[in-house]
């Protein structure tokens, strides 16, 4: 009995250590007989490594002679040119030129955020508040006809404007002209609709 109990006790012990990576065989057993009945964990994890991702989309280096030749072909409307369109990933990068212009509505976003970096001229802004009137126009983008409880910041060359998710907004460019690269960053959830702009 005492005899048999040990050999459960060590059987146990040899389960415990293979699962760990390690062999432990009986002295009547021999070594390699015991390795070639266990595929060792280690071992196994090694055949699965993991590798570095691959890109989603070439990278972009865009220099400032560039830039300057690209909002001078928006000049004379509002328009804009999106370095990442129609890519893969949960964002877009536009350079954005607008002239007498203004959001058709105040909206709030519930899955993109808005990085806003004003190049040349100035636009006002009136971030905050709540939403008058809200109605959901498409999953997760709510308009409305104003915003109340908010505040109106005009923005000009060389400021940076960050409105996060469900941030009610409304901008107007209204008797002036203005440059801005916008940045727009996506929830997983959400992929930006092709030619997404605002």
């Amino acid at each position: 009995m005492l005899r048999s109990s040990r050999s459960a006790r060590l059987a146990l012990l040899a389960t415990v250590l293979v699962g760990g990576g390690l062999v432990l065989a009986p002295r009547s057993a021999s070594r390699a007989a015991a390795t070639k009945a266990v595929a060792l964990p280690a071992a196994a994890a090694t055949a699965a490594a993991r590798a570095p991702s691959t890109p989603a989309l070439p990278y972009v280096i865009k220099a400032a002679a560039g830039l300057a030749e690209i909002d001078k072909t928006l000049q004379g409307a509002t328009k804009s040119a999106n370095f990442v369109a129609d890519a893969p990933v949960p964002y877009t990068v536009a350079l954005a030129h607008e002239e007498d212009s203004a959001l058709g509505a105040a909206e709030v976003h519930d899955a993109k955020d808005h990085i806003i970096y004003i190049l040349e001229g100035k636009t006002t802004f009136h971030i905050g508040g709540s939403l008058n009137g809200a109605h959901e126009v498409s999953p997760g983008e709510w308009r409305g006809p104003a915003l109340r409880d908010h505040k109106i910041v005009e923005a000009k060359k060389g400021d940076l404007v960050i409105i996060p998710r469900g941030t009610p907004h409304f901008r107007t460019s209204k008797g002036s002209k203005m440059s801005m690269l916008t940045i727009q960053v996506f929830s997983a959830n959400q992929a930006p609709a092709a030619g997404a702009k605002k």
